[in-house]
């Protein structure tokens, strides 16, 4: 019988308002953890995208250069392509006047 009334007794001991100061603190314990846990989530988020952003951005930039490059070589060529006609051109032009020159000076 005794048995029976210990969890009554034990029970009436509990201060109420102590049971609901610890239960708020309890539940402003778990905001703030849940808080933390948030914001903590969304600098790692953040710091994410952030990184791919960045990484995204230099490979824009070297696919960028590399266009660039591309370029430069082929107007290189270009260049390089048009100077090999005007000295071809140059170099006929010279043997022609040369070929009209003999032919003048022998009827000459």
């Amino acid at each position: 019988m005794v048995l029976l009334l210990i969890p009554a007794l034990l029970h009436a001991q509990i201060d109420p308002q102590k049971l609901d100061s610890l239960q708020q603190s309890i539940e402003a314990s778990t905001r703030a953890t849940k808080a933390w846990q948030d914001s903590f989530q969304k600098t790692q988020d953040s710091i994410y995208r952030k990184e791919v952003l960045n990484r995204i951005q230099e490979e824009k930039n070297a696919i960028g250069k590399e266009i660039l490059n591309r370029k430069e070589k082929e107007s290189e060529k270009d260049k390089t392509s048009e100077v090999a006609i005007v000295l071809a051109a140059a170099v006929l032009a010279i043997g022609l006047i040369m070929v009209l020159r003999k032919r003048r000076m022998k009827r000459g």
